[in-house]
């Protein structure tokens, strides 16, 4: 084979070579740039609503329901209401310093079930769109990549304007 065809040969591959890592360097940085995007309430919003399963956790740090557990509770049922979605299609957890009570098959189902850690209903939550009410004595919410956790006090708690948003 002649020199020229050779070299011809060498230099298309580099050609190819060198824009394959163009391209490559080129898609880092488009998901280095997509990744540091922080999350934004609307888009959980509609992760949330469109989602064929949603994990909702009531969080409170007492070992008894207690005043601060109601109220997480209740703004997590408020939520529920608002959503108009099946029950079954919702993973409702309430969650201790000690224990997590939910039902394995969805809302409205008869099997409750009490385990100890919050370990294995964070794993049940796995892949849903996920809604943390906790109680606290500092409102806060915060938008996470599918997760959004909303602390607060009583107040804050009782009113739960997070049921209407999310709705």
């Amino acid at each position: 084979m002649p020199k020229s065809r050779q070299r011809n040969r060498f230099s298309d591959a580099r050609l190819y070579a060198v824009v394959a890592v163009i391209l490559v360097i080129a898609a880092a940085i488009i998901a280095i740039m997509y990744m540091s995007q922080p999350p934004s309430f609307s888009s959980f919003r509609s992760a949330f609503n469109s989602a064929s399963k949603i994990a909702i956790f009531a969080v409170y740090n007492g070992t008894n329901l207690g005043m601060g557990g109601s109220s997480a509770v209740s703004c997590a049922t408020a939520v529920i209401e608002e959503l108009h979605r099946t029950p079954s299609t919702i993973n409702f957890f309430v969650v201790n310093q000690t224990s997590c009570t939910f039902a394995a098959s969805g809302l409205g189902a008869n099997n409750t079930t009490i385990t100890t850690g919050i370990g294995r209903c964070v794993n049940m939550s796995k892949g849903m769109p996920t809604l943390y009410i906790n109680y606290s004595r500092m409102n806060e919410t915060v938008v996470g990549h599918g997760t959004l956790y909303i602390s607060g006090n009583l107040l804050f708690l009782r009113e739960c304007g997070i049921a209407v948003e999310l709705s």
